[in-house]
């Protein structure tokens, strides 16, 4: 625990830095939410976890709706940054190299939420906890920060399926990060059954693998 004196010190200084308090409180709050869930968690609590007075995650955000979406948005954009996986752009007009490409990128896409290191990230258990809380605010900004790879997937699996009409793209792409979460909501489980306490390089890769399998028999005639 800090001390008194330290505690009204890191609160002086945050008080003068909004741009650091802001991020602070973002930091706390969605470790909070990526392990306890959005209603487990109050203001009391964060606020402990960011180093800030109980009125400041208020003060930043609001309502404890906004501050869970603009975590959400956090994770996407700064911590795990899915807008740098999605640079180059998608193959064109060969199948094969489409077929490839789209393969690598739902991988990337999976362990842009399950690290290969088998250690959870907060951030990639906050997304899903933003895919099962089912909050408004929250899914908005879910669906912004995955914008880059849903720009992506889209022209991608045109050539795959130049029949494919946005909203059975819709579908595919909802069912995408609809199994990649259930590995964040399943973990307790799946790590029970196995007697592990976090998944292991081998099952990351396999579960990849499978996931990447699902999703391609998905696109075929």
């Amino acid at each position: 625990m800090l001390s008194y004196e330290r505690m009204i010190k890191r609160r002086v200084i945050a008080s003068r830095r909004p741009d650091t308090t802001r991020r602070r409180i973002l930091e706390g709050a969605g470790r909070l939410f990526a392990a306890e869930g959005y209603h487990a968690v109050g203001f009391r609590d964060m606020a402990q976890a960011a180093g800030v007075s109980l009125r400041m995650p208020h003060h930043y955000f609001g309502s404890k709706r906004k501050l869970f979406a603009e975590c959400v948005r956090y994770a996407l954009v700064d911590r795990i940054n899915l807008a740098a996986l999605f640079t180059e752009p998608p193959p064109a007009g060969d199948r094969r190299r489409a077929k490839a490409a789209v393969a690598r990128s739902i991988r990337t896409c999976f362990h842009a939420i399950h690290p290969r290191s088998g250690r959870p990230s907060w951030s990639g258990d906050l997304i899903g906890r933003a895919l099962t809380e089912n909050l408004d605010e929250s899914l908005a900004a879910l669906q912004d920060g995955l914008k880059p790879a849903r720009d992506w997937f889209y022209p991608a699996l045109r050539i795959l399926r130049p029949d494919m009409n946005p909203q059975a793209y819709v579908l595919w792409y909802v069912s995408l990060w609809a199994q990649i979460s259930f590995y964040v909501t399943a973990r307790p489980a799946i790590l029970a059954r196995l007697g592990r306490k976090n998944y292991s390089r081998a099952f990351l890769e396999t579960a990849a693998d499978h996931l990447v399998h699902v999703m391609l028999k998905q696109l075929e005639d």
